[in-house]
């Protein structure tokens, strides 16, 4: 709450609406997955982690050996990647919606990406924090540090988690008394975020006051969200049209999101880029690459629209376009307040810096939020 306030002060020329926690639900075929789904039902109540670092999360192999060895040392229920004993392998994926909302499912190790989190907290799931890359340190750190449903393993002097941090870290969420304290925080914040998608809650209000602004959109960026973001809108909206990048195979959860959309709402793959040139660059540039050179046919699906523009945070350079065309432009954070807190006070902090973000000797303090490391950086 701190963090909205602060975003409305910060941005007294912008429009903010707060809406969520937004999620896709479960599958529609209750047979996918239905391995680690029988497992849990064989489990006792609240008893296992359900361990995903995400479609795109890996570890190095000696990380993972420690993850596995710190899961086993344990001695408690687990569904990941590896069979003894203790736990089940799951090769690939995993129904996460169903396996986070079954009875024997009582805690989760996770990357913190957003969608992950937003489950959790719909399911009233308590989480080991394992961010790994973008947003998901500062995700992680308003889980542990801000809203306390959370714990956080930490790194030995080589940079990895051994074993014995793991079992300490796991048997902590599961039995422990911090855990006790964690599960608690867990619960009330379900039931903050029940209240605020109920009719007459937060969200609902929001939602009816950014639906009453247009009729039409385009929309752009992190799938799963962005597809399910519509069906809040139906009360208003005649017709809506979903581009993406096709730059990249859609996981599974995604594809269902997709076979899911009702039929007032067109998906649109844009053309595949080239990237060949350039190697093995990082995620990051080449989202950023992606998003510049698909302006061309983007530009194309937004002639055909009459109202609004709506893009995530990995494609702002589609307002651009949006501009040209005399669009209204909407931009959708698919995360938490204070990773916006953070774009919008980048500009001042840039003011009072002279060495890469990286390299500061003292913690960043953003407006309603925490203290942050060079670690977010």
């Amino acid at each position: 709450m701190l963090a909205i306030t602060a975003l409305e002060e910060e941005a007294k020329n912008l429009s903010l609406y707060t809406i969520g926690p937004i999620i896709q639900s479960g599958s529609s075929n209750p047979v996918e997955g239905s391995d680690s789904l029988r497992w849990l039902n064989n489990q006792p109540s609240g008893s296992a982690l359900f361990v995903c670092f995400g479609s795109d999360g890996t570890l190095s192999f000696d990380q993972m050996n420690e993850l596995a060895l710190g899961l086993e040392l344990s001695k408690q229920k687990f569904l990941w990647v590896r069979t003894k004993e203790e736990g089940l392998v799951v090769p690939s994926w995993a129904p996460q919606a169903q396996v986070l909302g079954h009875n024997s499912t009582g805690g989760f190790l996770s990357h913190c990406g957003w969608n992950s989190t937003l489950e959790s907290i719909m399911q009233g799931i308590p989480k080991i924090a394992w961010p790994l890359f973008a947003e998901q340190r500062m995700n992680a750190i308003l889980l542990t540090g801000v809203l306390k449903v959370a714990l956080r393993p930490k790194a030995n002097e080589k940079g990895l988690v051994d074993q014995e941090e793991i079992a300490k870290v796991r048997k902590g969420l599961m039995v422990g008394e911090e855990g006790k304290k964690v599960h608690n925080h867990m619960k009330n914040l379900k039931i903050a975020a029940e209240k605020a998608l109920s009719p007459n809650g937060s969200s609902a209000k929001s939602l009816a006051d950014l639906a009453s602004h247009y009729s039409t959109k385009s929309w752009n960026g992190h799938l799963i969200p962005l597809v399910e973001l519509p069906s809040y809108f139906f009360f208003t909206t005649t017709s809506t049209s979903h581009a993406s990048f096709h730059n990249w195979s859609p996981s599974k959860a995604m594809k269902e999101a997709l076979q899911a959309l009702p039929t007032n709402i067109d998906h649109v793959f844009l053309p595949p880029v080239s990237l060949e040139e350039l190697g093995g660059v990082k995620p990051g540039i080449q989202i950023t690459l992606t998003m510049t050179r698909s302006l061309p046919p983007l530009r194309d699906v937004l002639t055909t629209l009459v109202a609004t523009t709506l893009v995530d945070l990995f494609g702002t350079d589609a307002l651009d376009v949006a501009k040209e065309l005399k669009v209204s432009p909407y931009i959708f954070y698919p995360t938490n307040a204070m990773v916006v807190s953070l774009v919008l006070h980048l500009p001042k902090l840039d003011e009072t810096v002279s060495c890469e973000y990286r390299d500061l000797p003292e913690p960043v303090k953003l407006p309603g939020a925490c203290l942050f490391t060079v670690e977010i950086f």
